[in-house]
């Protein structure tokens, strides 16, 4: 999420993401800029990892989302399509070239 929020700030769909360790929660507030930490958008290491489902919440703009996250290396993942949702950015792939297409558009997925 960390990589989305990266890739949409400066744009009509920025979000920040925070993490309230009292709650162990996710929360995502859009219309903020996104706080760069230097984690994003670096390729994995490679190799099998093992992912469980995440015990954390998650919040987007102080309302708690029903959303499978995975927790891989103590870092949430969600899906994308989701993410797009709850935060109304689109998705989309592009079969030609093989390739995510996220953007500030409006529209969540195609």
């Amino acid at each position: 999420m960390r990589d989305v929020a990266a890739v949409l700030n400066g744009t009509n769909k920025q979000f920040a993401v925070g993490f309230d360790s009292v709650t162990s929660s996710v929360t995502l507030t859009s219309g903020q800029p996104y706080s760069m930490t230097g984690s994003e958008m670096k390729p994995g290491k490679g190799g099998a990892v093992m992912a469980i489902v995440s015990d954390n919440s998650i919040y987007v703009n102080g309302r708690k989302l029903n959303l499978k996250a995975y927790k891989i290396n103590g870092s949430n993942y969600f899906k994308l399509r989701d993410l797009g949702q709850a935060l109304d950015f689109y998705v989309g792939y592009d079969n030609s070239v093989k390739s995510i297409i996220v953007s500030g558009n409006s529209g969540y997925a195609n």
